[in-house]
């Protein structure tokens, strides 16, 4: 296959751009590591190369995703504009999700190791397990990232969905869900989060990430002797 002078110069940007992310991701977590606050990284790390607007961004929400797993949950002022996702054109509104008449659980709030976690969305549900202590990240993964979330919602992008969006986090047997500072914001039973603060979820909830409804159901695994 012939690449002609235009095409061959756009591979070898990307390429180059990539090497260049990949290098100063590597730099922020080595100094994190060193213990010097993310502030302080982030500052070091961005003086080390010009960056044009796309690029900072890109390198933003690799960094901002390494944060939330690894516990930091680093937060950027204004100045540093960490703000990582992308601006939609137009955002569709999900069909909300059936209402069905279900009997009241009194295990609606109890997430074990016998449950699995539906997000129940029309035409497209999501199953996942979750362990205690586990953190997922649902999100949209971005083709020259070195690190994505573990549920990946690229095809609903046009509902508003963020690059890091939302995250699930088990803690005993309750299952939490945090905004982590998405652009569309996150929403629970009609109610906004706030970013970065934990919210437990239980059976029959509705999840909304931008304008993407699911409802939350708990499904059990009877253990048969």
């Amino acid at each position: 296959m012939r690449l002609f002078k235009g095409q061959i110069k756009s591979v070898t940007n990307e390429q180059s751009q990539n090497e260049q992310l990949k290098r100063l991701f590597t730099e922020f977590v080595r100094l994190r590591q060193n213990n010097h606050a993310p502030e302080e990284a982030w500052r070091m790390t961005q003086s080390q190369a010009v960056l044009d607007r796309q690029t900072r961004r890109h390198l933003a929400a690799m960094i901002q995703l390494w944060e939330t797993r690894n516990g930091h949950h680093y937060k950027a002022s204004e100045k540093t504009d960490i703000n990582t996702t992308a601006v939609f054109p137009a955002i569709r509104t999900s069909p909300k999700p059936a209402e069905v008449t279900e009997p009241k659980r009194p295990d609606a709030a109890i997430f074990s190791d016998q449950t699995t976690l539906l997000l129940d969305i029309p035409k497209h549900p999501i199953r996942v397990k979750i362990a205690d202590g586990q953190e997922i990240i649902l999100g949209r993964a971005a083709p020259a990232s070195i690190i994505g979330p573990d549920i990946d919602l690229s095809e609903f992008s046009e509902y508003g969905i963020s690059r890091i969006h939302a995250t699930l986090r088990r803690q005993e047997k309750t299952l939490y869900v945090a905004d982590l500072g998405s652009r569309h914001h996150t929403f629970l039973n009609g109610e906004q989060l706030v970013p970065n603060q934990l919210y437990p979820l239980k059976h029959g909830d509705e999840l909304r990430l931008g304008t993407l409804a699911a409802r939350v159901r708990f499904e059990r695994v009877s253990l048969s002797v």
